[in-house]
């Protein structure tokens, strides 16, 4: 018998199996891995996401009161980031400045361009600032922070890996690495 799990769905209390959440959530795979198309081979990128999807399923915890789209959508991105940075180790420095060859005339970071805050604040970080500013406005940062931030940013770790480490919840590092990326741009200014 397929495991059953009760999910907060739009509100809503439902006991859905995986293949119930599959079929519910497959929209939102095709549109996260549009984001990337074109960096990869498509199937691949779907299978990945599912993987992401799989997990959100098996990890999901009523008691946090979260929406289950929420989780879904962070692990089905965070397992395409993962692919991503493995690949990279494994095969060598990808440049997101090279030619995509699906898209022409595009590179592989205008294929990958997200509007999220996190990636327009690391932009402008890199852009306008040099490293020792960052590292003298990191000392703003709480302890707990300063580690996740250098895990996941300096040593490249996984924001799952990261959880695992401190036994914490993926959801709860991102939002740490959000909140320092916030601080760490305010002290700049």
């Amino acid at each position: 018998m397929e495991k059953e799990k009760l999910l907060k769905i739009e509100g809503e209390y439902i006991v859905m199996t995986f293949e119930m959440v599959f079929k519910r959530y497959k929209n939102m795979i095709y549109k996260v891995c549009n984001r990337w198309k074109g960096t990869a081979e498509y199937n691949d990128l779907f299978q990945v996401a599912s993987i992401g999807l799989y997990k959100a399923f098996n990890s999901y915890d009523l008691t946090k009161n979260i929406e289950f789209s929420t989780v879904a959508f962070t692990y089905i991105k965070n397992e395409i980031r993962t692919f991503y940075r493995e690949a990279r180790r494994h095969f060598g420095y990808l440049s997101l400045n090279e030619p995509s060859y699906d898209e022409g005339n595009m590179q592989f970071i205008d294929s990958i361009k997200d509007d999220s805050f996190e990636e327009n604040i690391l932009e402008e970080i890199s852009k306008e600032q040099d490293l020792s500013r960052i590292y003298t406005a990191m000392r703003h940062l709480t302890e707990r922070q300063k580690s996740i931030f250098t895990k996941y940013y300096i040593e490249g770790k996984t924001m799952q890996e990261i959880a695992d480490h401190f036994g914490f919840h993926v959801s709860y590092v991102g939002k740490v690495i959000k909140n320092s990326l916030k601080k760490i741009k305010d002290n700049l200014e």
